[in-house]
């Protein structure tokens, strides 16, 4: 592949990002933003003592977004239109103050080439800032506006926000794809080794 930096930041389309904006203002503070459910085993995310919120997007929205990002995604990476498969899309997410997200890499089965869009933000505090090492382990951190997207390899770019969130909240939208000839199955437990 031709990048070495192991991130990059990109722009979703108007058209990506209206429908972003629309959904997620008619529905903040309201019952469809609801407590994120965590698994016992996550301790990247302080969801313990600062739960996140989630607004789940509509499909017809997912689509869209699914066409300008793994897009934007092959180009970077230089992988052949067509040849990414999502794995997942989730958000929005809201952090509240407090929050933070141990540096870490995401899961090398499914979490490859990732993308997170930056949909909301509270203006009452300091840059939550995304720290991102590249491939020689020089650290970025890179501040974000609603409308960016840093295009990132989530499985092996350590990634994080170390430093607790300084201002009211937060609001993200993570997708997640890899190609679609990927070998990597994940950890594979196997009885008596």
């Amino acid at each position: 592949t031709g990048y070495k930096a192991g991130l990059r930041l990109e722009d979703v389309s108007p058209e990506g990002w209206r429908l972003v904006q629309e959904f997620y203002h008619a529905n903040k503070d309201t019952a469809a933003e609801v407590k994120e459910a965590w698994g016992d085993d996550n301790t990247y995310v302080n969801h313990y003592e600062v739960p996140t919120t989630v607004i789940h997007l509509p499909h017809a929205t997912k689509e869209i977004l699914w066409r300008d990002l793994t897009k934007a995604l092959g180009e970077w990476a230089g992988v052949p239109a067509g040849s990414l498969v999502g794995s997942s899309i989730y958000g929005v997410r809201r952090y509240w103050r407090g929050s933070y997200l141990r540096n870490h890499v995401d899961r090398g089965d499914e979490l490859v080439l990732s993308a997170i869009l930056n949909v909301d933000q509270s203006d009452d505090g300091e840059p939550w800032v995304l720290q991102i090492y590249d491939h020689e382990r020089n650290a970025h951190h890179v501040p974000m506006r609603p409308g960016d997207v840093v295009l990132y390899e989530s499985a092996v770019a350590i990634h994080g926000r170390p430093l607790p969130l300084n201002s009211t909240y937060y609001a993200n939208l993570f997708m997640h794809t890899k190609p679609r000839d990927w070998p990597y199955k994940g950890f594979q437990y196997r009885e008596g080794v």
